[in-house]
């Protein structure tokens, strides 16, 4: 950024209209131009149905497993990934984020 490089970069950005069919709230990974003012996405146009049907899913879950960790969620929490209770200790994380 600061040296001016003018070099692309893949980050995690909010998609700002650059693909076309999804929301622009969105955050994906994206080629973007970076300089002091920010990463910009680069235009892409429409997702193929098959990888935005994929990358939505993913959302989803994001925005499920945030949702379900705020306090008065009527979601079921960590019961979102059943198996993550057998391979740790929820109970301290699930404590910390009600208080």
């Amino acid at each position: 950024m600061v040296g001016g490089l003018g070099k692309p970069f893949y980050v995690n950005v909010p998609n700002r209209g650059a693909v076309t069919n999804m929301a622009d709230d969105a955050f994906l990974e994206m080629l973007c131009d970076v300089d002091m003012e920010g990463p910009r996405p680069r235009p892409v146009g429409d997702k193929p149905t098959g990888l935005r049907g994929w990358q939505r899913r993913v959302l989803d879950a994001h925005e499920l497993t945030a949702e379900a960790m705020m306090p008065n969620s009527s979601l079921p929490g960590i019961w979102l990934v059943p198996s993550a209770e057998k391979r740790m200790n929820t109970q301290p994380l699930l404590q910390r984020s009600v208080t």
